[in-house]
């Protein structure tokens, strides 16, 4: 307790002295003490600005210097951690931010790939689509190529077996249109000297004469129809003449056009294999998409995760800087 005094007076020179001394020792200590009481209450309280205006002697100068050391020491490390508290709220804030902007972001690349992932899914159909209709066409294709080559070679070949008996029978009649001139040269030349004979014969031969005047004109009329019937051949021997040829060209044309349909069904055909290889791509696409879909909805979670995080640390470093204002500091 030295909160006492001594205050004798009927004492001995030696115990005034003492006496004396004892109370300027507890007065000098009850001045350190209730300096050191008072710095230690004030850093208590949070005020870290105090300083001693106590000039302290002895080994209590010792006390003071590690007092001020205290002090210093506990000044610099809240400024330490102000400062970093600080740092470490603007981090948060930007870890905040940045989480919200991943996460609206991750949520737009999830709808992005959402209609991705759609539009794929219809190219897909279309894709499958012509396919089917690329098959349907070599389907066409081919049937009109095996129609085209049964006319070509057969329905073709008749007709020009046809025509060529059309020739022949023509020529058969020419023969007989001129086996039949032959028998009217001689028809003429009979009527001829039976018109003779008939003039030498006189009154008797008249009616034979009337006669050969009729086969003259019968013979006549046999050459004027043998020259149509020749000329009706001529022109029958033309046109066949110029349907052989047609049908030829006809030939040449079908021919080609068969093997523009071949070339037609060859370059489909290879139009429906790069479809289907087209086809196998896309499906690896979708699949690939779905798969980029799972993560990205995972990344989204997890951004959502990271930005409740840092609202939580931005909340804490709020609480820390509260706590750290309430330090006074030098």
């Amino acid at each position: 307790h030295l909160d006492i005094a001594f205050d004798e007076e009927e004492i001995c020179q030696e115990i005034k002295i003492l006496q004396d001394s004892l109370n300027t020792t507890m007065g000098t200590l009850n001045v350190y003490i209730g300096d050191i009481v008072q710095i230690l209450e004030d850093v208590a309280e949070g005020n870290l600005a105090i300083s001693s205006e106590v000039e302290y002697q002895g080994d209590f100068a010792k006390l003071e210097g590690a007092i001020e050391k205290i002090t210093g020491n506990l000044n610099g490390l809240i400024r330490d951690i102000d400062d970093s508290a600080k740092q470490f709220m603007e981090i948060s804030r930007q870890v905040s931010d940045a989480s919200g902007q991943v996460s609206d972001g991750a949520r737009t690349q999830a709808e992005n790939i959402d209609s991705l992932a759609a539009n794929i899914s219809i190219l897909k159909n279309n894709m499958q689509t012509a396919n089917e209709n690329a098959h349907e066409i070599i389907n066409v294709v081919e049937n009109n190529n095996h129609n085209l080559k049964d006319i070509s070679e057969k329905q073709i070949a008749e007709l020009a077996e046809k025509m060529r008996e059309i020739e022949n029978s023509s020529v058969k009649i020419g023969e007989c249109l001129e086996m039949i001139n032959q028998i009217n040269s001689q028809t003429n030349l009979l009527a001829l000297n039976a018109s003779i004979e008939a003039a030498r014969a006189g009154e008797a031969g008249k009616g034979f004469a009337v006669v050969a005047e009729e086969i003259r004109g019968l013979s006549e009329d046999t050459s004027r129809a043998s020259q149509n019937i020749g000329d009706m051949i001529g022109r029958n021997n033309e046109s066949i003449r110029a349907g052989m040829e047609i049908m030829k060209n006809t030939i040449e044309v079908l021919k080609h056009n068969l093997e523009s349909f071949v070339s037609a069904r060859n370059e489909i055909g290879g139009m429906a294999d790069m479809i289907g290889q087209q086809q196998e791509y896309i499906t690896r696409i979708a699949t690939s998409i779905e798969e980029i879909e799972e993560i990205v909805k995972s990344n989204t979670a997890v951004s959502k995760e990271n930005a409740d995080a840092a609202e939580k640390m931005s909340s804490q470093t709020e609480v820390l800087n509260s706590q750290i204002s309430s330090f006074t500091l030098k």
